[in-house]
């Protein structure tokens, strides 16, 4: 998803559907998504040992499959 890209250098990265398809439900549907979303990066930052965004990079490449 988008963990690789940030890591990879990304200054900003799209969610592209997720956020149509919660658009679809009204603001909820969009806060819906934007929670989700949050709480898997904060599972996947968690899996991979990090604790927090600042510090993932190149390294963190081949650990995170999402």
């Amino acid at each position: 998803m988008f963990y690789r890209r940030m890591a990879l250098g990304a200054d900003a990265v799209l969610l592209g559907r997720p956020y149509v398809y919660g658009l679809a439900q009204g603001q909820e549907g969009v806060t819906s998504v934007l929670r989700n979303l949050l709480r898997d990066l904060d599972t996947s930052l968690a899996i991979i040992g990090s604790k927090d965004f600042s510090s993932i990079d190149r390294r963190f490449i081949g650990k995170c499959h999402a």
